[in-house]
């Protein structure tokens, strides 16, 4: 994992695992202003494969109204990170 800091003092966290790609922002207190989502065929299935790898859950798999569903994790340094599966194919 990378971190960078712009002028104005944003830091901003770029990681790379298993050919997946990761950017997220942070405040001033190290929190996290925003992350990004990865698109998973099961949202379910591969937030328990991350729980069973060492990621915390902050939001488990939840229903998203005629839309999909989505979860919230932390891997195990603490980066946030979300997991989404379209009800579209």
């Amino acid at each position: 994992m990378s971190v960078i800091a712009d002028p104005a003092g944003a830091v901003f966290c770029i990681w790379h695992c298993f050919n997946k790609h990761g950017v997220e922002l942070r405040d001033e207190n190290n929190t996290v202003c925003w992350s990004n989502y990865f698109r998973m065929e099961d949202c379910g299935a591969a937030g328990k494969r991350a729980l069973d790898l060492g990621a915390k859950s902050m939001i488990p798999t939840t229903p998203i109204p005629e839309k999909g569903f989505f979860c919230l994790l932390a891997d195990p340094t603490g980066a946030v990170f979300g997991l989404y599966q379209s009800l579209e194919k």
